[in-house]
């Protein structure tokens, strides 16, 4: 009697583990994919941070090219842009704009 009930045991476990392994493989996909799409996120984040810094430098830049230089006052500019500058002669400068002004 002890036997057929370690018996009987025996078989409802295996049968209870057997129950376990569909679970434990659809959780094993499931790691696997969200691991997958972290990896995939953080490499867009990093390229995302790159780009923004990219772009932050270029903004930068631009900004730096338009304004003057903080030393130099706008009235020095002004009379140094008046004196250095020369004006090429007025027969060697085509206009491109002519033509489309008669039309």
């Amino acid at each position: 009697q002890e036997k057929n009930k370690l018996t009987t045991d025996l078989k409802r476990l295996r049968k209870h583990y057997l129950s376990y392994e569909p679970t434990l493989t659809e959780l094993q996909r499931k790691y696997e994919v969200a691991m997958k799409e972290k990896m995939l996120m953080r490499l867009e984040r990093d390229r995302m941070r790159a780009r923004v810094a990219t772009l932050e430098q270029t903004v930068k830049q631009m900004q730096e090219e338009k304004l003057p230089p903080a030393d130099a006052g706008p009235e020095k500019t002004k009379s140094k842009k008046g004196r250095d500058s020369k004006l090429p002669p007025d027969d060697s400068v085509v206009n491109p704009y002519v033509c489309c002004c008669r039309c």
